[in-house]
This record gives structure tokens, C-alpha cells and sequence, in this order.
């Protein structure tokens, strides 16, 4: 039975192979009958690596056969710039862009195999592309590129500006600054005078006045008869001024200062209107061109810049070129060497020369400033007079970064001026200036009966490096010339002058010091002056550090007489005090002092004053000063004079402040100024960019007297000596001021009753590590070690919720020393927790 049971098993295992092997055997795929049959197609996604640094970009491959294919906006994306025009479909002549159906072996069909929705133009065939080089590494499933360095995008290295803008602030207030000065002479006659200043600032701009109040004892008289004294209060300037910082331009309305762009040109006072460009609202801005210094990397490197022998600036770099943004600290002529090394420690060193004005303005930069109204007469001598209606204009524009384009243009009745000029920078070799102007001048102002018209033209040019600098300027005017502000001026020989030549040079060394020499010439009409002065400030060694010494001359071509003058500066007791002595001498006399000066220490105080003066014709002069400065204001007291016949004064300066927080006195009201409000906290010491500004009164005030406007200042606390129990929401922020305006800079510090509480629960464990307390109104706070909670802003009796990690619930409740905890934080142990009743 066995035996056939086995025949049978063995027959039957026999039919099912010869019955596999028949049906194998007749589905065999037919043979290959072309290469395109064995060039499959699949979709891969791989990070992309270009030149050996990675994208951290994850992009669609297509593979068919031996070709790879990635999309173009994927290198586009990365700012890599190839010729497009050379990759465009080859579909033959008769086929066009829009009508694209296979690309470089690439079909519509394949693209739609893949699930992709895009067009097959908007791939590009790797193979196809023989400036790259491409490779495929399957086990970091990434796709590496080498590109050339031309299509790579250029890196911007360094920045263009200081700092990041921020947006200016002002408080609501009006301010008071006086200056009172008081002189007794030998004739007891007491002459007197305040000058004061009133500013009304807020966020809409300020309104400001100045003036002088004078009082003179009429005591004396000449010839029998008294002088007349003018006393009283005389009226300076008043005028209101809008700074908008966005677009870096200010409004002006009422006296004003023509603003003058251009060196050729001159500044008269006004009643009127005046628009500018004030990049003083900008600190951050840098206005002249930056060197720029270009390089190309092939692998991933480190750049230092080295300028005039020191580091400047140290940045990485990817493979590709790049452009270096080097903010200048120096002016002039200078060296930059830009040492480029790979990652492979290979080095290459360049050495490029630049040249960095701040005269010149960068391309596209426009200053101007116009200027309209009635022409301020008899200043400082009379309140109100106006005269006849002018105006003016100045421009500079940057054409490019090396040439600046001037133009300035002036009316009134009675002249009308235009004028053209530029700066030139003749690449590494200084700055070249020249401007013509014209005018033309009624006969009213020339007293004649015939018009005139006149020209004026300047030529300048100024080099200057480390150790060497050179300057020359000439300006020429004919007599017909004139401008505005010839018309209350005529008999100023600064504005007749006809024809001035200036020319100055310094040359430094390491081992003699500073050599300086300059040259004036002038000429009007028949007067003329040639000077020639002369100076050295010698290097002195290492032992006698902070002492100075300088030494000067003059001679007078036209007269042919020399002057000599020599100074002498120690300073003493760790730079608190300075001893000072000069002497001067030239054809006709011979003088000289010693002094000895005490400075007042910066957070107040005493400092004083002793000199004497020796002349050799005529009697000695000594003087002395006492000084005195606190938070509130600064004096001066002193006196002078020869033998027993000395003068006397007193001066007394500060200011005083009238805002939302109270009436304030200060030392001194700046340009712009900040309160530091502490939030009533007494005793808070301030810092001001670092420095020590004081500490915080009873009212928690501190005054920053003097701040510079529109920059980004940093204010600072030191919470150290503060109670436990004190909290400083922050210690540390910047922010800044109008120009003329006060801002007040918040130092939020909470004063609360705080308390450590260790939590237990019913079993008189502590309460698990991570337990969540719930308080009404208040946030919530985690459980730590042993069962310990701190918690802030506390009342005498105190309820509480606590979630454990588990989910339970639980409730207690405490009380607190009230008197203890306003001094410190108190501890409360043993507080039991409850769990809610179901």
C-alpha cells in the first residue's frame, strides 16, 4: 500500500513541473529590439548640493536612462544665473516653444507618468549641459553639482550702514534753558544778561524761541554826556521745525538759516520757509560711497580684509564670486589686502588701493535744501525787520560714486545768482572740485546807475593718506559778483574778497611726530595778505605718555615778520587735572602764561581754575575760577585782573522742564534729552551707553540731560541692590529722540508681596515635582523640589488650586506677614492641600 502510494505522489509531483515549465516557458518577454527599450524612467527626490555645499533644498529628479533632469526655477530659486537662450527645446525647425512635446529625450508623457502637472520646457537635461558637472550619490540620496563660478550669484559681504534704523520718539513737554552771566568791572559798573531758550516739543515737530535779556549800569559817560545803554529783552530766532525721518527731511517755518550744500556758496538769515534733505535725521546712513572690494571663491571659504594693516572685517563665503561692503574707518588714500582661504587651507592674497571721501554722496543720493522769505536785517539788534523777499537753492546729487553734481540758484529784486559745480574723484588720487557761478546785480545795490554782471569761480583739490594729506583751493571773484549775502554785508572782506588762495599740507612720522604748513592769500582791491604758518607736534616716548607739547610760526610775506609760539601739557593725578604753560613771541612783543586746571568730576562737583599771564611791555594778568555742577545746575564764579584792579563774575546755567510727569530742573536741557521713570522705585543706579548716569530719586526720575538725536542710545538699570521682593520687568533697551524733543524711557519695576510655600498633601507628603497652582487672576506656576512653590503678587489671605500630574485636584489656603513680606521674601511651610469631595 505504501509502495503505491509513493507511485502515486511521485506522478503526480511530476505532472505539475512539466505542466509549470510548459507555461513558463510560453510568456517569455520578447527580445529588445532597440536601446530605448532597456531606458527606464522613475522619480527621485534628492537634496541638492552645489559646489560642495549643501541647499538645504529637497528637489524632484527625473531619471531616465543615463539622463537626470531637474526643473529650472530650481537653480533660478538659488540666484544661479545660466543662458537660457542656449537651453532651449530641440525640437526641430518647424516645432515652437509653445507646441513642445518631448525636450532632450524628456516627453510630455513622461512627465504625466510621474504625476508631475508642470510643462517638459520647464526641465533641463544635466547630461546636456556641458559646463556642469553633475553626480548622483545614491547613498546620501543627494544630487551634486559643480557649476561654474560665473553662473553663481555674487554675495553681498558687509553692510552699507552704521545700524538698523528705528523709528524716533517724543514726549509732551515745554522746556526753559537760561545761561545768566554777571561781570563787576574795576569801576564797580555791573553789566548782566540772560540767554534763554523756550521749546515746545511733541510728536507733531518743535516750536522754539530764543532770546537775550541784557541790564548795563549807566554809570559812566564820555565827554559829559551818558551812553545809552540798550536793556531789555531782544528776540533771536523763533521758528518751528518738523524732522520727517522715513524720507530724512525737515520743514521749517518763521527764522531761518538758508542752508548752504555747497562749499562756493553762502548762508544768509530769513523769515520764511525752507524745505531740506537732513541726513542728520538718518545717523545710520552712511551718505558716501563705501570701498568695495570684489573676489571670487571656487570652494567654500574664510575672507579677512585687511585695511592699512588691521583687520577690518573677517566673513565666510560660498564657492562663487563676491563683493565686500567694508564700512571705512579711515578717510583718504588707503590699502585693502583681501586674503581668500579655502577649505582645503589653500590662500590667495590680493592687495587693491581705494580712495573714501565723505565730500562725495553715493550714487542716487539727492541733498538739497530751498529756501524762501523775507531777508532778516539789523540781527541781534532788533526783534522784527524783514527786509525784501528772496530765496534760494541747493542741490547735490550723486550721478555716480565717484562724481557729485552741484547746482545752487538765488533771487531777490535786486540779484539773481546760478551756479553749476562737481566733485570729482580721479580714482585713488584725491578729490578734484570746481564751480562757476553767475550773477546779475540791479544798480540800486551798486549805487550806479548801470547793471552789472558778474562771475565767481572755484577750483579745489585734497588728497590725503595715513600719514600725508594735501589741500589746495582758489576762488576768484570779479568785482561785479555778488550774492545774497551782499545785500547787509558789503564791507566784509569775506564776502569782497576778489581773489583767496589757501593751500595746507601735514606730513606724520613714526619717529618725529606731525609736521603741518599752510598758505593764505588774499586780495581785495588794493588790500592784500600772504601768510605762511608753520607747525610740529613732535611724538614723544612711551615714559612720558599724555604729555603734549606743540609748536608753531608764522610769516608775514608782505611785511616780512616772523611770530613763534610754543605749548607745553601735563596731565596730572590720573588726568583729573592739567598743567598747562605757553609762550609767544613776535616782532613787537613777547607774552606768556602758566595755568592749572582741575576738571569737575562728571557725576559733580568742584573744579577750579589758577593762571597768570606774563607780558613783557605790560603788566601781569591773573585770573581765577571756581566751578561748581550739580544735577540741577552749573555755576561759575571767577576773577581777573592786574594788580589790584580786577573784574568779577558769576554765571549760573541750566534748565527747567515742565511735562505730563512733573516740573523738573536739570544742569542742562540738550538738543534732546530722556527721563528715566523707575516707576517711583528710589535709589535705582542708570546707565547711559554704558556710562554711569546717577541714581533714580524718591520720585524714581533720573535725567539724561544731553542725548544725541535719532540714535539708538541704550538705557540700562542695575536691579542688584533692589529688594527681593522687587520686580524689573526689564533692565536693558534702546530708543530714540526726536531732534529737540524729551522722551521718557520706561522702567517698568513691581513692588509685590512674594513668598516660597511648601506644598503637602493629605498624607503630609510634598506635593509631586511639576504640579500645575491656579490662582484667580494670576498666572499659573509649576511645583519644584520638596513641594516648594514661589508666588508673587500676594494679598494677607491667599487661596490656591493645585492640578497634580496625576489630574487630582486639590485646594488650600494661607496667610502672609504682610509687614514682613514688604521687606522680603517670607516662607510658608506646612500648607496642607485638599482634595475636592465627590
Amino acid at each position: 500500500m505504501w509502495q503505491q502510494l509513493r507511485c502515486c505522489c511521485l506522478g503526480l509531483l511530476c505532472a505539475v513541473t512539466g505542466l509549470t515549465a510548459v507555461v513558463y516557458a510560453g510568456e517569455l518577454p520578447p527580445p529588445p529590439r532597440s536601446e530605448a527599450d532597456l531606458n527606464q524612467i522613475f522619480k527621485l527626490y534628492l537634496s541638492l548640493v552645489v559646489n560642495d555645499t549643501a541647499t538645504q533644498k529637497i528637489i524632484p529628479v527625473i531619471v531616465k536612462g543615463d539622463d537626470f533632469y531637474i526643473e529650472k526655477k530650481a537653480l533660478q530659486q538659488l540666484g544661479i544665473q545660466f543662458d537660457a537662450t542656449a537651453l532651449l527645446p530641440s525640437t526641430g525647425s518647424n516645432s515652437t516653444v509653445e507646441s513642445v512635446n518631448e525636450v532632450d529625450g524628456l516627453s510630455y508623457q513622461d512627465i504625466l507618468l510621474l504625476g508631475l502637472s508642470n510643462q517638459v520646457e520647464d526641465w533641463l537635461n544635466l547630461k546636456k549641459m556641458p559646463e556642469l558637472k553633475m553626480d548622483y550619490a545614491a547613498s546620501q540620496q543627494s544630487l551634486l553639482l559643480e557649476l561654474p563660478a560665473a553662473w553663481l550669484p555674487t554675495q553681498m559681504l558687509g553692510r552699507d550702514s552704521w545700524y538698523q534704523a528705528e523709528q524716533a520718539q517724543s514726549s509732551f513737554g515745554l522746556l526753559n534753558n537760561y545761561d545768566f552771566y554777571m561781570t563787576r568791572d574795576e569801576n564797580d559798573r555791573y553789566n548782566s544778561n540772560v540767554l534763554l531758550e523756550q521749546r515746545l516739543f511733541s510728536k507733531f515737530g518743535i516750536v522754539k524761541n530764543t532770546g537775550l535779556y541784557t541790564h548795563n549800569q549807566q554809570q559812566y559817560s564820555i565827554d559829559g554826556q551818558k551812553l545809552q545803554q540798550d536793556n531789555g529783552y531782544r528776540r533771536y530766532d523763533t521758528y518751528w521745525q518738523y524732522d520727517h525721518q522715513p524720507s530724512a527731511t525737515s520743514w521749517l517755518i518763521g527764522d531761518v538759516i538758508s542752508a548752504s550744500k555747497n562749499s562756493w556758496g553762502s548762508a544768509i538769515r530769513l523769515g520764511g520757509i525752507q524745505i531740506r534733505r537732513d541726513y542728520g535725521t538718518r545717523p545710520d546712513l552712511i551718505t558716501y560711497p563705501l570701498p568695495q572690494f570684489t573676489g571670487q571663491a571656487s570652494l567654500p571659504s574664510s575672507v579677512d580684509l585687511i585695511i592699512n594693516g588691521q583687520t577690518a572685517q573677517q566673513s565666510h563665503v560660498q564657492s562663487g564670486p563676491f563683493v565686500i561692503n567694508s564700512l571705512p574707518f579711515v578717510s583718504g588714500r588707503g590699502d585693502a589686502v583681501i586674503v581668500t582661504t579655502d577649505q582645503l587651507g589653500r590662500q590667495v592674497s590680493t592687495t587693491v588701493p581705494f580712495y573714501v571721501s565723505n565730500n562725495l554722496l553715493k550714487k542716487g543720493l539727492l541733498d538739497y535744501a530751498f529756501s524762501a522769505g523775507k531777508l532778516r536785517e539789523n540781527y541781534a539788534r532788533r526783534d522784527f525787520d524783514y527786509g525784501q523777499f528772496v530765496s534760494s537753492f541747493d542741490a547735490r546729487y550723486g550721478l555716480n560714486n565717484f562724481w557729485t553734481l552741484e547746482g545752487r540758484a538765488e533771487y531777490s529784486r535786486d540779484i539773481q545768482v546760478a551756479g553749476l559745480g562737481s566733485m570729482l574723484r580721479l580714482w585713488n588720487y584725491g578729490i578734484l572740485s570746481a564751480a562757476y557761478s553767475l550773477s546779475h546785480v540791479d544798480d540800486k545795490v551798486r549805487h550806479d546807475e548801470v547793471a552789472a554782471q558778474g562771475h565767481q569761480y572755484t577750483v579745489a583739490y585734497q588728497y590725503n593718506r595715513n600719514r600725508f594729506g594735501f589741500s589746495f583751493a582758489h576762488r576768484h571773484r570779479n568785482e561785479n559778483f555778488s550774492d545774497l549775502s551782499g545785500l547787509g554785508y558789503n564791507d566784509l572782506i569775506s564776502v569782497n574778497s576778489q581773489d583767496t588762495y589757501t593751500a595746507q599740507s601735514y606730513v606724520s612720522t613714526n619717529r618725529s611726530g606731525t609736521f603741518g604748513l599752510g598758505y593764505i592769500q588774499t586780495a581785495v582791491s588794493d588790500y592784500k595778505n600772504k601768510l605762511l604758518n608753520m607747525s610740529w607736534a613732535p611724538l614723544l616716548p612711551s615714559a612720558l605718555q599724555g604729555l603734549m607739547v606743540s609748536v608753531s610760526a608764522g610769516h608775514d610775506l608782505m611785511t616780512h615778520q616772523w611770530s613763534a609760539a610754543i605749548q607745553l601739557s601735563i596731565p596730572l593725578f590720573k588726568q583729573n587735572s592739567n598743567l598747562s604753560s605757553g609762550y609767544y613771541k613776535d616782532y613787537s612783543t613777547r607774552s606768556g602764561y602758566i595755568n592749572y586746571n582741575r576738571n569737575v568730576p562728571s557725576g559733580g562737583g568742584f573744579g577750579f581754575e589758577i593762571s597768570r599771564r606774563f607780558n613783557h611791555e605790560q603788566d601781569d594778568l591773573n585770573q581765577a575760577r571756581i566751578r561748581y555742577r550739580n544735577a540741577y545746575f552749573n555755576s561759575d564764579f571767577g576773577l581777573s585782573g592786574i594788580d589790584q584792579d580786577y573784574r568779577y563774575w558769576l554765571g549760573l546755567s541750566g534748565g527747567l522742564l515742565l511735562s505730563k510727569q512733573g516740573l523738573f530742573a536739570a544742569n542742562q536741557l540738550g538738543e534732546s534729552f530722556s527721563l528715566v521713570d523707575t516707576h517711583g522705585v528710589a535709589d535705582v543706579p542708570v546707565y547711559y551707553e554704558n556710562s554711569y548716569i546717577g541714581r533714580s530719586n524718591r520720585r524714581g526720575y533720573v535725567f539724561v540731560p544731553s542725548v544725541t538725536p535719532y540714535y539708538s542710545a541704550k538705557y540700562r538699570i542695575d536691579p542688584l541692590d533692589l529688594n527681593s521682593n522687587f520686580n524689573a520687568a526689564r533692565t536693558e533697551q534702546r530708543v530714540v529722540a526726536q531732534r529737540g524733543s524729551g522722551i521718557v524711557v520706561d522702567f517698568p519695576i513691581h513692588h509685590s508681596l512674594s513668598a516660597n510655600v511648601y506644598l503637602q498633601d493629605q498624607a503630609g507628603q510634598p506635593i509631586a515635582i511639576g504640579a500645575l497652582v491656579h490662582r484667580a487672576a494670576q498666572e499659573s506656576r509649576y511645583v519644584g523640589m520638596d513641594g516648594i512653590v514661589y508666588l508673587e503678587d500676594l494679598q494677607h489671605h491667599n487661596a490656591i488650586s493645585v492640578q497634580q500630574p496625576q489630574g487630582e485636584i486639590c485646594h488650600a489656603s494661607f496667610d502672609i506677614d504682610v509687614q514682613q513680606a514688604a521687606q522680603e521674601i517670607v516662607v510658608v511651610k506646612g500648607v496642607l492641600c485638599r482634595k475636592e469631595q465627590p
